[in-house]
């Protein structure tokens, strides 16, 4: 079978690279474009000198292993032994990954064959496109990991809640903001902001002018506007204590009794994940001040 090297090299070259700026991605490490090409052209050098010597197929996976740490090595600076171990686990299971997918691809367009341990393809396809499909895998693959990993972080900071006032329940989806520190300097207790879509669904009879002039409107307990604070301006929030507010999340439950809700006129439902109404302050969470 013949073998042409350029080949081996190009190929070789550009799909070491992605993998290991896959691996820089998914773990977000700082890296150097020009040492990921550095350990790229190391991983070529290897996987040359593995065309010549001849070993059994158990050494050949160990000396692949060992190209593997050695192209970690060169890519990604050494912390720790955790850390390392860490990008070459990640680095083997997206070569895994990525090679799988590349070898149905390369399967399915041309012809597979094995030689000491070593796969080579020979391809109707023009050399251009097979990158451009591993690109495309490569990015498809972060992608799926990235809305993994906020699904996973929404899953820890979306909760369910019941509002209710004057006999008025509504079911909201909240959501726990680590940033929202807002507190009513009149009682001390912290502030959880509710969305004016969810706000009229209580107090419908409220006219939406007296909130915009910032008149305090009647029926509503201990209403009053606190001074806010964003990036460049200052603003005021009307602020309420209704009847009581109920939190679920899985094992979790919290009955609130006069919570301080505070009004804005934010679209938080298209900004946060979930289409979120209400923001939940951590103090409200961890019931300090209730």
């Amino acid at each position: 079978m013949e073998v042409y090297i350029e080949d081996v090299i190009l190929d070789n070259l550009v799909i070491d690279f992605l993998l290991l700026l896959i691996t820089a991605k998914l773990l977000k490490i700082n890296y150097k474009i020009i040492l990921l090409i550095i350990s790229a052209i190391t991983g070529v050098v290897f996987t040359l000198l593995s065309l010549v010597i001849n070993i059994n197929e158990y050494l050949m996976l160990l000396y692949k292993f060992l190209t593997a740490v050695i192209m970690v090595l060169v890519a990604f600076k050494f912390i720790s032994f955790k850390k390392f171990f860490l990008q070459f686990l990640t680095f083997i299971f997206t070569t895994a990954i990525i090679g799988g997918l590349c070898f149905i691809v390369c399967f399915s367009f041309g012809k597979v064959n094995i030689l000491n341990g070593i796969i080579y393809f020979n391809m109707s396809l023009p050399f251009g496109l097979i990158v451009g499909l591993i690109a495309f895998l490569s990015y498809f693959l972060l992608k799926i990991v990235e809305i993994i990993k906020i699904q996973s972080f929404n899953s820890n900071f979306v909760y369910s809640a019941i509002l209710l006032e004057n006999d008025k329940k509504i079911n909201i989806t909240a959501f726990m903001d680590t940033g929202n520190l807002l507190d009513d300097p009149l009682t001390g207790k912290p502030v959880n902001i509710l969305t004016y879509n969810n706000f009229k669904k209580l107090f419908k009879e409220i006219p939406l002018h007296q909130l915009l002039l910032e008149v305090i409107p009647s029926g509503l307990k201990d209403a009053h506007y606190i001074k806010v604070s964003s990036v460049g301006k200052n603003s005021k929030m009307l602020v309420f204590y209704p009847e009581y507010l109920k939190i679920k999340q899985k094992n979790f439950s919290l009955v609130l009794n006069n919570p301080c809700i505070g009004l804005t006129f934010a679209n938080l439902e298209r900004k946060l994940s979930g289409n979120c109404g209400l923001i939940l302050n951590p103090k409200t969470i961890n019931n300090k001040f209730n």
